[in-house]
């Protein structure tokens, strides 16, 4: 497979702050974000929460979420009872999440949540160990090999001892990169640049990383355990007709690392 692999470098892709405002701008035009957490997220958290701590004492915690968009995943631990922060690159996707955070949360879910964070995943304003839990959907395999190494660094860094990370990004076994694999960057296997009109229906997301089981055990190393589980399901004929794929199979590793 290495003959296949592309020479060209993970560094040539577009600004991520310019990518993403793009992107949101054109979600909140096309009312085209999630409003509900992916459900592996809300399971493998729920999991967590139930097997260590007593709803009453949810209020003591502090979790962060990675990448928080329009906010889904910040709503939902609010309404657990949980103190949340978040962090986004983009200026667009934090006022999409200020304008949900302030129509759908109670007076009491709303304080709940710490004032946004504009920034990168790969530098975090935050203390040492200030987060009980961490958790990023589709966020971490928008980085490049340097970035991702810097994030799970991070997340070590910010995460509490017994504190959890929940993630939840793209597999190998997923359609788009079965389609694309000869697109491989040669420095970074598993990275594929998908560009509008590329043909393979995931429009411009720009740099995107599949990643192995390996992978994930390598980024969480020192954690006392980390468990990647395998999510694969199939999208609808429609869907995938509408975005243009050939492929069903979406795949996805729903990640629990407890440090």
């Amino acid at each position: 497979m290495g003959d296949d692999l592309q020479e060209e470098p993970a560094s040539k892709v577009t600004d991520p702050k310019e990518l993403w405002d793009k992107t949101f701008e054109a979600a909140i035009r096309d009312s085209a974000y999630n409003l509900v957490p992916p459900e592996p997220i809300v399971r493998t958290l729920s999991y967590f929460l139930r097997g260590r701590y007593k709803p009453e004492d949810y209020g003591k915690l502090r979790f962060l979420d990675l990448g928080c968009g329009a906010g889904a995943t910040i709503i939902w631990l609010a309404r657990k009872g949980l103190r949340v922060s978040g962090i986004d690159i983009s200026p667009e996707a934090l006022k999409l999440c200020e304008h949900h955070i302030d129509r759908r949360l109670n007076y009491d879910e709303y304080n709940r949540v710490s004032p946004l964070k504009c920034g990168n995943v790969t530098n975090m304003p935050w203390d040492d160990e200030t987060f009980d839990g961490i958790c990023s959907a589709n966020v971490l395999q928008h980085l490049n090999k340097e970035e991702r190494v810097d994030a799970f660094s991070e997340i070590r860094r910010l995460l509490k001892r017994g504190g959890c990370y929940v993630g939840y990004e793209m597999s190998r076994q997923h359609c788009m990169f079965n389609a694309a694999h000869r697109q491989q960057l040669h420095d970074d296997p598993g990275t594929i640049i998908f560009e509008e009109g590329g043909g393979y229906g995931l429009g411009n997301v720009g740099l995107t990383h599949f990643f192995s089981y390996d992978e994930l055990f390598e980024g969480l190393r020192g954690f006392i355990s980390v468990d990647p589980c395998s999510v694969i399901y199939q999208i609808p004929v429609e869907e995938a007709k509408r975005r243009h794929i050939t492929g069903r199979i979406w795949a996805f590793w729903n990640v629990l690392g407890v440090k």
